[in-house]
């Protein structure tokens, strides 16, 4: 492994005292850092990696545009208007203010699988053993890219790509704990994270339980295949069938029976909405969507109600109005969800608590309805829900009337 010296931020900013001088890794220790990582993880890197240590400013930087790129600023917009319609996002949090806050304040290090970079946070006051932990973390994601390819997508709603970040940030956690087990003094670890100064800015639920899914889940599941195999079991993985669902995530069983999301037609409301209305974004609803949307302050209910998850789609459809009306806007947007579980009965156990759901999140309260079908107003709108069999289907509109049109005529 090589340090490329240019990268390294090696010349202090004038005026830096000495004592808050972040630390410096060479390329000796990079080399030593590396064949650690190849003793834990059992595999040889195929090339040398090198790393870039960039201040906080040039990490953002780097990171935002490669976000901006795969999970475009109109996605997020999207993406956060159909999570303030369901309430897993609150009226004044935004989504993008969430990803830029992670980015910019709690990220110590990120591996580029496009770009196959490497980077590395160094400021002022960082200790070596955050620096080496850091960098122990990113290398595995080089390693196995190395190894066995893999690209996991930045769209923080995207089921199938969860699974896969899921595995990927799994090992490296697994790699990471060992390491600092190994090589590093838990004393002063402790001492660096407690003066680092590092941002604990507060973010919005949902945000945060989706980013940290892949490192806890995602370390209980490569546990899972390391007790059936070793790190041999992780590799099989790897190279053929990966995790296609945060399900097979938090239920190995699943996984290693092969169960696999079931695939949910879209909705053919076009017809029954009529024009201007237009469907302008179409995403999946996973049980890890589920288990956010069903734990509510006030008490949570039965949180298993999710377990039974079997596949689920949203969809958001706009007409045209008013450009400056906030997120949700009520007026110009509707939101379909179906959701389906494995059997009648998981359906029946769940739908209760997404009663609680509306009165709780979304300050709903029922207006009616027929056989099957539930009606509520809510925040200046309405919610409709139809359970069927293995289904509910949800829809958020301006009013019960386009709530319950929408609801029969959907397919």
């Amino acid at each position: 492994m090589i340090l490329d010296r240019q990268d390294t931020g090696s010349h202090e900013p004038a005026g830096t005292p000495a004592s808050e001088a972040p630390a410096r890794l060479t390329q000796a220790d990079v080399a030593k850092i590396a064949r650690r990582v190849e003793r834990i993880r059992g595999l040889r890197f195929r090339r040398p990696v090198r790393p870039q240590f960039v201040d906080r400013e040039r990490a953002t930087k780097m990171l935002l545009e490669g976000t901006n790129a795969e999970y475009t600023p109109e996605e997020q917009r999207s993406d956060e208007e159909s999570l303030k319609l369901i309430g897993l996002l609150g009226r004044d949090e935004t989504l993008a203010g969430a990803l830029e806050s992670v980015e910019g304040e709690q990220v110590l290090g990120f591996y580029d699988d496009r770009r196959k970079r490497l980077v590395v946070i160094r400021g002022p006051g960082q200790g070596r053993q955050t620096l080496e932990l850091t960098l122990s973390h990113e290398l595995v994601h080089a390693l196995e890219d190395q190894r066995f390819g893999f690209h996991t997508s930045e769209d923080l709603n995207d089921d199938k790509s969860l699974g896969e970040k899921a595995l990927a940030e799994g090992t490296a956690t697994a790699v990471m704990t060992e390491y600092a087990r190994r090589y590093l003094d838990a004393g002063k670890l402790l001492s660096e994270t407690i003066t680092s100064g590092a941002a604990d800015t507060k973010l919005p639920a949902y945000v945060e339980r989706v980013i940290l899914f892949p490192y806890l889940e995602g370390l209980q599941f490569v546990e899972f295949l390391r007790g059936t195999g070793g790190w041999r079991a992780v590799d099989r993985v790897l190279r053929g069938r990966r995790p296609s669902s945060a399900e097979q995530i938090m239920h190995p069983d699943r996984y290693a029976s092969n169960e696999q999301p079931e695939r949910i037609g879209d909705s053919g409301l076009g017809p029954a909405l009529g024009k201007p209305w237009q469907r302008v974004a179409a995403t999946g609803v996973s049980e890890l969507d589920l288990r956010a949307m069903f734990d509510m302050p006030g008490g949570s209910p039965n949180l298993k109600a999710a377990e039974g998850w079997a596949g689920g789609r949203f969809e958001l459809w706009r007409r045209p109005g008013d450009k400056d009306c906030a997120a949700p806007c009520i007026p110009r947007d509707l939101g379909f969800m179906r959701v389906r579980w494995d059997t009648p009965y998981d359906r029946a156990e769940a739908e209760p608590v997404l009663r609680q759901v509306f009165r709780r999140k979304l300050d709903a309260k029922p207006a009616g309805g027929g056989v099957g079908v539930s009606l509520w107003r809510s925040r200046g709108g309405a919610i409709g829900m139809l359970a069927k069999g293995r289904e509910v289907t949800v829809v958020y509109a301006p009013d019960i009337a386009l709530a319950a049109r929408a609801l029969t005529s959907a397919r």
